[in-house]
């Protein structure tokens, strides 16, 4: 059962806000200790943990354990030199600052404390404020497990020939690896974390949509990749239309539909509007006509490429690589997006090459002796941020999937995600019963039925309206400035903080208590497998310098210290000091 306290603020002259008549949740089944609780909560969380200790003392004349609730005796001091005490009933020492009157209050601290930076205080401020650690607060307010940008609302829906139709928009922003995936609907909006490329997050998103629209069919209305279009089909089968606007040919769409069997319409976004110039005219199907194919046919550039000459495909090739090898990695900004499409279109290029059975080693050998450039010049630099744009960027070129992943083991000491996951999983896309063939071409009044059906509930969604997928844009444009300020910070705690400052005191509350349960606070973590390294033994340890590069050694053990240990290195022939955090193995030799 949940004991209520409700909490208000002590009364100081400060600029810092604080809300009043909040209520922590606390399970405390112990009624004595929820008088103490009570008592301790009412504290002032500005005064530290000696003042603390010694009121508690003055009015209880003992500390409690925090397990079992028993009383609790001195015990001595452990290494740190911290008072230590004893639970006589159920056998656990902790120290002073693991009771449970210490824990409690800093419970109450740290709540407090957050909402101080929740509603106008900065992290540093709150946490210099109330006595606070900076680290144990970054972490305690950027950790997030799950992020769900979740709006209660009703879908879009209309009716079409007899069947009930969800109309769904999805789009990504993009923070680093990870981006935002959002979902509008009408009034219902839902988000989670995630990257297309790798398939992260996709089947969580895809089942809270799942869980919001109950229709009959869904229309996914989208300009990401056709890997989110495979996931789709994947899930709803011949249940979900997906309209595709591709990014690379702007006004080009392509609509994925099955009537007994599947379809796919090629037409522009201004197929039910006035006609509008694009930018790239000259790729586009001209005004007024559409192709439909039987099959699913894919957007990729190489189908673009494959009207080009050779020459022209080549030139493409060596443009990209004096791009790519005149870049400036250390620059600020999001280079590794600019870098990442100069490499998708090298790759598609070579690609291109290859299949025409045209001459690509002397291109590929360039490409080679680039990457081993670039891993040499930045292995040994401290940045990791920069590493990261690299590896960003170059993952993007898949004829090189080896090179690219040393890269990335050389420079961040990790394999590149989705080419792992792709080793383990082996995931299939959805499979094409046939290839597809153009079956008509033309305007959509002179079509076969099927045409004719699809441009029907086309035209009930966009008559009037270009079809583009700006639903997603107002609330992406909302938190695009916060998301995209500070660059050094990750998505996640971006978007935790956009997500805290929008919510009610209440919410946060709920959420503090949720991630954070005061049972747990104080805890050490678990120590996995860890070794007692002995000195006079030797080991052989995969050790991780200040550069993230891993190599694998054989030590001796001479001297050890708290957090360093002091060892004959065989692969160095010489002494050398290991910090243990880096140690990441250890097995005796």
């Amino acid at each position: 059962m949940d004991y209520r306290i409700d909490y208000s603020p002590p009364k100081r002259h400060l600029d810092i806000a604080r809300s009043s008549g909040i209520q922590w949740n606390l399970s405390i089944p112990d009624e004595g200790m929820r008088t103490r609780s009570e008592y301790i909560f009412r504290m002032d969380p500005m005064l530290g943990y000696d003042d603390i200790a010694s009121m508690i003392m003055e009015k209880y004349g003992n500390f409690s354990c925090r397990f079992c609730y028993s009383p609790l005796v001195m015990d001595g001091t452990n290494g740190s030199g911290t008072k230590e005490f004893l639970c006589r009933k159920c056998g656990r020492k902790m120290s002073l600052y693991n009771t449970f009157e210490l824990v409690t209050f800093r419970y109450r601290k740290e709540l407090t404390a957050f909402l101080s930076y929740i509603h106008c205080s900065s992290s540093d401020g709150a946490a210099s404020l109330y006595g606070l650690g900076k680290d144990l607060f970054n972490e305690m307010r950027m950790s997030l497990p799950e992020i769900h940008y979740s709006r209660k609302g009703e879908p879009d829906m209309i009716m079409y020939d007899g069947t009930e139709y969800g109309i769904v928009t999805i789009d990504m922003m993009y923070k680093g690896h990870k981006g935002l995936m959002l979902g509008v609907s009408g009034d219902l909006k839902f988000g989670n974390l995630g990257n297309e490329d790798s398939g992260d997050g996709l089947d969580e998103f895809f089942s809270t949509l799942e869980a919001q629209i109950h229709t009959d069919r869904i229309i996914f209305l989208m300009d990401m990749k056709m890997s989110v279009a495979h996931k789709i089909l994947d899930k709803w089968k011949d249940r979900a239309i997906i309209i595709l606007q591709s990014h690379r040919t702007w006004g080009d769409v392509f609509v994925y539909f099955h009537r007994k069997e599947w379809f796919t319409l090629h037409l522009r976004t201004d197929a039910f509007s006035s006609v509008s110039v694009k930018r790239d005219e000259t790729s586009l199907l001209p005004p007024g006509i559409m192709e439909l194919f039987s099959g699913l046919k894919g957007v990729t550039h190489r189908n673009l490429m494959r009207r080009m000459s050779e020459d022209m495909i080549r030139k493409i090739a060596h443009d990209c690589m004096d791009q790519v090898r005149s870049v400036d990695w250390n620059v600020k900004g999001r280079v590794d997006f600019v870098m990442a499409s100069k490499l998708r279109d090298l790759n598609a290029s070579l690609k291109e090459l290859k299949r025409r059975k045209s001459d690509t080693l002397s291109l590929l050998k360039e490409i080679e002796k680039l990457l081993s450039d670039i891993r040499e010049a930045y292995r040994r630099r401290i940045n990791r941020s920069v590493k990261k744009k690299i590896v960003n960027a170059w993952k993007s070129f898949s004829m090189l999937k080896e090179q690219v992943n040393d890269l990335s083991m050389a420079l961040l000491g990790e394999e590149i995600k989705n080419i792992q996951e792709q080793k383990k999983t082996g995931e299939r896309k959805v499979r094409i019963s046939k290839p597809p063939k153009l079956v008509y071409r033309g305007p959509a009044d002179n079509g076969p039925p099927e045409m004719k059906w699809i441009t029907g509930l086309l035209y009930n969604m966009f008559s009037g309206k270009e079809i583009t997928t700006n639903a997603c844009e107002g609330t992406f444009g909302n938190m695009g400035t916060l998301i995209r300020s500070g660059r050094s910070i990750l998505l996640e705690r971006a978007l935790t903080k956009n997500m805290l400052h929008s919510g009610s005191v209440s919410e946060t509350i709920t959420w503090f208590n949720k991630s954070y349960p005061m049972n747990d606070m104080g805890r050490r973590a678990k120590r996995n497998h860890r070794r007692k390294l002995i000195v006079g033994k030797s080991y052989k340890i995969i050790y991780q310098d200040r550069s993230t590069v891993k190599t694998e050694r054989i030590i001796d053990i001479k001297e050890r210290k708290r957090k360093y240990i002091v060892a004959y290195c065989h692969l160095r022939n010489a002494l050398r000091t290991f910090k243990r955090s880096r140690i990441k193995s250890v097995d005796p030799v």
